[in-house]
């Protein structure tokens, strides 16, 4: 008898242990991760914040935010995966510093020049940002940040101007079309993607030796036409990094996702020419710098030069005719010889 009055006990006990399990039994939710390097010059303590994305390209909700180390890597952590595409934006504030990155030295608007591999104040206005088409869960997402994977989320801006929803597809075109103008130019290795290659800091000798030793030349590369937009802001723009990323971000989105090959097109102020002239002269110099570690860029700089060649401007040579030269006599013309007329042979 005392066995049947136990049953509805434990039975009550079960089903109250099953109450209190319904929450236990949801799969929780597994954070993921974006990170990644800031560079144009490496950016030191700089604020990096990702920011879900509306169908309109409007920043909707705050996901995380974070700071770039003494290296310019950052990491932030999200609650989950996001079906939406994720804004990556960085800003800087009096605690954000560039490591100049030109052989020649660096100067930041009106802060005093520094020499290469030393730090100089951001400016406050500094932004860039990166667009991911999506965030995977469980999965460490490369959101790489610089001039380029900047370009790409202006582009992205522009859609939404024209009513382009700003959705995964058209997050992964705008990143396509930066990676594959690049790819063209020998800027960046065939098959990779601005986002996920992390670049070198060219005042970093062990960073530049090894990445030599494993064959990243995408991650130089990029570090070395990073350079050059950087020499091209202290020789065109008086060293206001703002400006010229201004100027680069227009032609860019004027042009659809392109660059003009020649500066000499009417209207532009950064072409592909300009970026591979400089990006050469960066390779000579850092190259010099390392030369007595055995460093050798030969096969990216053979590359890049190729290019420079290819979209040279087409040489025209116009054959004028020689006039006269009244010192000289005139060649007698010989005469014609007339002769007679034979007669027709007899039929």
């Amino acid at each position: 008898m005392k066995s049947y009055f136990l049953l509805p006990i434990v039975a009550a006990m079960l089903v109250a242990g099953c109450g209190g399990g319904h929450r236990d039994s949801e799969p929780p939710v597994t954070p993921t991760t974006i990170e990644g390097r800031a560079i144009k010059g490496v950016l030191q303590d700089a604020i990096v914040t990702a920011f879900r994305l509306d169908q309109k390209g409007d920043l909707a909700d705050t996901l995380a935010t974070s700071r770039t180390d003494s290296e310019g890597v950052y990491q932030l952590i999200l609650p989950g995966a996001n079906a939406d595409p994720v804004m990556v934006v960085l800003t800087a504030d009096e605690n954000t510093k560039i490591v100049c990155e030109n052989t020649d030295g660096c100067t930041v608007g009106t802060e005093p020049r520094v020499d290469f591999g030393k730090t100089v104040a951001a400016p406050a206005s500094l932004q860039l940002r990166a667009l991911l088409p999506h965030v995977k869960g469980e999965a460490v997402n490369a959101a790489n940040i610089s001039v380029f994977s900047d370009l790409a989320a202006n582009l992205a801006d522009d859609y939404a101007k024209k009513n382009k929803p700003v959705d995964t597809l058209n997050a992964a075109q705008v990143n396509s079309k930066i990676s594959d103008l690049l790819q063209q130019y020998a800027m960046l290795g065939i098959g990779d993607q601005v986002l996920n290659i992390r670049p070198v800091d060219l005042s970093d000798e062990s960073e530049v030796v090894q990445a030599i030793s494993d064959g990243n030349d995408s991650a130089l590369k990029i570090a070395f036409v990073s350079a050059a937009f950087n020499e091209i802001a202290q020789r065109d723009y008086q060293g206001h990094v703002e400006t010229a990323l201004a100027a680069i971000r227009a032609v860019y989105v004027a042009n659809r996702g392109e660059l003009p090959k020649r500066k000499s097109t009417p209207g532009t102020d950064v072409s592909v020419g300009q970026l591979l002239e400089e990006t050469r002269r960066q390779i000579d110099k850092v190259g010099t710098k390392y030369a007595d570690k055995g460093v050798s860029f030969g096969n990216i700089n053979a590359q890049i030069v190729a290019k420079i060649d290819e979209i040279k401007e087409p040489v025209v040579v116009i054959v004028l005719p020689v006039p006269p030269n009244p010192s000289v006599p005139p060649t007698p013309t010989p005469p014609v010889l007339e002769l007679p007329e034979l007669p027709a042979p007899p039929v």
